[in-house]
């Protein structure tokens, strides 16, 4: 439980509605992903009637558009789930749906925040998506706006304690989400741990498609001239309010797994324009100056996105990287990781069609030579002398060489001793 939902589970044992002992049984009983209130009204330890009377009150009581929600006569108002720039979200009971909602409600009522409530309803009830919330219903008027979705229990990715395992794993099932969202022409622009919401089980949803655009839109700034996203974890072009597509995206989820590894975001400073000039012109620290228990291979290809470039390419190589990375450490399906590689491969190939300079290419053909050493390693049958495989990767691995020895020597080094574990032998080159 979170912290509202253990507010409502001591009130509701407090007035006599729900005895510990039943909420304890409850509890045992809890299915992953279910609100309190769902387990206690499928247990009838509660009725909607009961609930009502506990709650009969918005909070704050003395808030104008909180009594405008109690008179749809429609959600009993439970607690204070989180609270933004543009609105809040309450945990609430659906009466209609008997079931429990995250219920947005907005602050603002200028013509501005009603056209970005409004594009954020039509943009979420489009899409989905395991991973992206789902909207159930929404209410627009002059008098109040709000959007009931579907009830995430869990904590963002900023209040959770993930190892780096975790951290790769959550964001590589916020990237699934994105890749999709992209694919639905739209562009998320707010990417960060506070919009990652992570349950118990493990996953992961995004939120908040408030200053999402679709992606033909080209948008820089809202129609008040006002930069919008979070500095710290902007992509340069964002931060100079230059026309975005879907690679901003991309650098945002690279800046979001800095921040989940590192504990801080990849960028601080005392006002968002300092940040944001941050993000336009330096270079960000190493992770291993604040996590140096990182292993050096997840640092490197995990989060090494370059501030400075104008290439998301770079950025997104390095994260199918990491994504690459976690598939081979973990999983045992040999398919899986072949595709997984396949796909890499792909995209490494279309980052190295850019003219790099000499370091930023030797980073990208290692990911290569690494990809290929995987696919082929786990590649099915007996390999014949002339494999394509073998021979792609022997000639990736000599045009590294032809980059710089000491790199090649380190990973060959490294993919011998991986070799010898699979029994095989590293090609010659």
């Amino acid at each position: 439980m979170n912290t509202v939902e253990q507010e409502v589970a001591d009130t509701l044992v407090k007035t006599g509605r729900v005895s510990r002992q039943a909420l304890d049984d409850c509890l045992c009983d809890k299915k992953d992903g279910e609100g309190l209130i769902d387990t206690l009204l499928r247990h009838d330890s509660l009725t909607a009637r009961e609930l009502e009377a506990v709650f009969p009150d918005p909070l704050p009581t003395d808030d104008p558009v909180l009594e405008e929600i109690k008179k749809l006569g429609r959600y009993v108002l439970l607690g204070l789930l989180g609270e933004g720039g543009m609105g809040r979200v309450f945990l609430a009971y659906d009466q209609k749906l008997k079931r429990s909602v995250g219920l947005k409600v907005m602050r603002g009522g200028l013509p501005e925040d009603l056209a970005r409530f409004q594009r954020e309803l039509e943009i979420a009830a489009a899409l989905h998506h395991p991973h992206i919330a789902t909207v159930y219903d929404a209410h627009v008027s002059n008098a109040v706006c709000s959007i009931a979705m579907e009830y995430i229990e869990g904590r963002p990715l900023d209040a959770c304690s993930l190892s780096t395992r975790e951290a790769l794993e959550a964001t590589a099932q916020a990237a699934r989400a994105v890749h999709y969202a992209h694919q639905e022409g739209i562009i998320h622009r707010d990417l960060k741990p506070e919009n990652l919401m992570r349950s118990p089980d493990g996953r992961v949803t995004v939120l908040d498609f408030g200053i999402a655009r679709p992606i033909e839109k080209r948008a820089r700034l809202t129609q008040s001239g006002v930069l919008v996203g979070t500095p710290c974890y902007m992509s340069p072009e964002q931060a100079a309010g230059e026309e975005l597509d879907p690679r901003t995206d991309v650098y945002s989820l690279g800046a979001t797994l800095y921040a989940l590894l590192a504990h801080r975001p990849p960028f601080q400073g005392d006002s968002a324009l300092h940040i944001m000039q941050k993000v336009a012109g330096e270079e960000r620290e190493s992770l291993r100056a604040f996590n140096p228990k990182i292993h050096r291979d997840a640092c490197r290809e995990a989060i090494d996105i370059d501030a400075q470039s104008a290439h998301a390419w770079y950025a997104l190589a390095q994260w199918h990287a990491a994504r690459l990375t976690v598939v081979q450490r973990y999983s045992r399906s040999t398919t899986m990781v072949r595709q997984l590689c396949d796909r890499a491969l792909d995209i490494f190939a279309r980052a190295l069609d850019f003219r790099w300079d000499t370091p930023r290419e030797s980073v990208l053909r290692s990911l290569r030579v690494e990809a290929l050493f995987e696919r082929y390693v786990r590649a099915d049958g007996e390999r014949q002398a002339d494999d394509p495989d073998r021979r792609a990767l022997a000639e990736e691995f000599q045009r590294l060489s032809a980059l710089g020895s000491e790199r090649a020597a380190r990973l060959r080094a490294r993919l011998n001793l991986r070799h010898i574990e699979a029994g095989e032998f590293l090609p010659e080159q």
